[in-house]
């Protein structure tokens, strides 16, 4: 899927959408050049993960739709390969606040798939989120209100690698929390990428008030479990 103009349905008036096509991915069997995208709250901006050719790049763009004028906030190169997410069948991990001031990013920049907090006025790093010898894997809800980032992660707890837990932790880094103390794979359901191109999430983990999360639950020898924890103490 690839925008090409941008239509005012009022006036009629058609804006072409200015992305640099030449450095975008041609289209291949499951993967698309704009891999993820969503509206701004005011509607004025529509926010594009895009793929470079050859999987070779990634970028976030900022669509200003009134005009079609694209911005590039971010670009990021690596070789042989980069992606946003530890699968290509989950959604980019990428999210823009609401009020279109911060980016949060995940990398694989250090060997490990981590998330990085970015300005979007600069597309300045301001700081990285998460580190260490494991592996992030996908974003779960962002709790803007609170200043909270929830998200599955795999390898920190030792045992099988496999198994997904539960965390949550500050924009800037601190008050790092494992949410789910089970010995089993966490299951928050994102949604498939190659099906869901909207930036929308399969289902909720964090309840409105914040207190509550909810997931699945399992091992290859253990059924299923739907389970509600307390977020502040599991």
């Amino acid at each position: 899927m690839l925008f090409r103009s941008v239509a005012d349905i009022a006036s009629g008036a058609v804006s072409r959408v200015a992305f640099p096509y030449g450095k975008l991915l041609v289209l291949q069997q499951d993967l698309l050049p704009l891999a993820n995208f969503w509206w701004s709250p005011d509607q004025r901006h529509l926010y594009t993960v895009a793929f470079g050719d050859n999987m070779e790049a990634a970028y976030l763009f900022d669509v200003n739709v009134a005009t079609g004028a694209v911005r590039t906030v971010l670009e990021e190169r690596a070789q042989p390969r980069l992606d946003l997410n530890s699968t290509s069948y989950n959604p980019p991990n990428v999210h823009v606040t609401a009020d279109g001031t911060r980016l949060i990013w995940w990398s694989e920049r250090d060997g490990w798939g981590h998330l990085y907090l970015y300005d979007m006025a600069t597309g300045h790093l301001l700081n990285r989120i998460t580190s260490g010898p494991w592996l992030v894997r996908d974003l779960a809800h962002i709790d803007e209100g609170r200043g909270l980032i929830y998200f599955t992660a795999g390898g920190r707890e030792g045992g099988n690698p496999y198994y997904r837990s539960l965390y949550r932790v500050r924009f800037d880094g601190t008050e790092f929390a494992r949410v789910s103390p089970d010995t089993a794979d966490v299951m928050v359901t994102a949604g498939a990428a190659v099906s869901r191109r909207d930036g929308g999430s399969g289902s909720e983990a964090v309840s409105p008030s914040g207190r509550f999360v909810a997931y699945n639950v399992s091992t290859p020898s253990r059924p299923t479990e739907f389970v509600i924890r307390r977020s502040g103490d599991g």
